[in-house]
């Protein structure tokens, strides 16, 4: 669907009723503004957020589960290994 918004002189952007009430746009949210490929878009703040997440999780090789679960799991065998190697080195020098 298409809308029809003006560009005030304070160079604010006024939405079509319609439009606001629909996306839930209320008087002082903030939007981000991106221009991508000429055009401008608009996201809230929280879509930006869970994109940004999204980024993250994947540039990290994150697939599932807590990052914090997958530190506490890789600190846990880290222990155990040196575990094992003091293990070792008492009985070579027992």
């Amino acid at each position: 669907m298409t809308y029809h918004a003006k560009v005030t002189e304070a160079g604010a952007v006024e939405f079509p009723e319609e439009l606001a009430r629909e996306l839930a746009l209320e008087p002082g949210k903030s939007l981000v503004i991106e221009r991508e490929n000429g055009k401008l878009v608009l996201k809230t703040y929280g879509e930006v957020v869970r994109e940004v997440q999204t980024d993250v999780r994947r540039l990290a090789g994150h697939r599932s589960g807590s990052i914090v679960d997958e530190l506490i799991a890789e600190r846990r065998d880290e222990g155990r290994r040196e575990a094992e190697r003091f293990e070792r080195w008492a009985a070579d020098h027992g």
